[in-house]
Formats: structure tokens, sequence, C-alpha cells
């Protein structure tokens, strides 16, 4: 069976989080480092289902050029990186996975 594509190597992550027991959510930050996998890269696509998103940084600066639709959470980076750069993305959101929708068995 076939992998997904792979664009981005992650190279570090930071998690911060805070637990809200009575509202079933987990507030947090998400801090990652990143390299383009192989080729140049001009935006990032990271998984983020059920979650609010508060805040966007990349590079350090506050950024709200990013789409979101319950489910995956597009950057576009304002510019080409190569292999040979690094990238810090960070995340403020409240995951709420007691809200999404019921599947499976």
């Amino acid at each position: 069976q076939a992998s997904r594509t792979q664009y981005f190597d992650l190279l570090h992550t930071r998690l911060e989080v805070s637990p809200d027991w009575k509202n079933k959510q987990l507030k947090g930050k998400a801090t990652l480092l990143l390299k383009p996998w192989f080729y140049t890269q001009s935006e990032l696509v990271l998984d983020a289902k059920g979650m609010d998103i508060h805040e966007v940084r990349i590079g350090g600066e506050k950024t709200t050029l990013y789409t979101y639709d319950s489910l995956q959470l597009t950057l576009p980076l304002g510019k080409k990186i190569s292999r040979a750069d690094t990238i810090e993305v960070s995340i403020h959101y409240t995951a709420k996975p007691e809200q999404l929708p019921k599947s499976g068995s």
C-alpha cells in the first residue's frame, strides 16, 4: 500500500498544552521546525482535525493568510523554501475532539 507523499521533513516539535477537563478540550501551542523534504515548497499543509485556530506565526511573524477547513490547515509561506532552508511555524489552537462527527463502528 502506498504511503502519502512527504513534502516536509519535521525536524523538531515543541508542544505546550493545557487540558480543559470540564469542556473536554485541549488548549495548546505547537511550534514546528521543518524543511522541505526534496522539492522547493511555497505552502505547508498540516492535518488539524477539529480545532479552533487562534494564531499562526511563520518565522516569528504573525500571519492571517491561511485557510482552515476543519480538517487541514493550509499556510502559504510567502516565499519559496528550498531543502537547504528551515522554517519555524507556531500555531495556537484549541482541540475539540468531542465535537467531531462520530464515524466508524
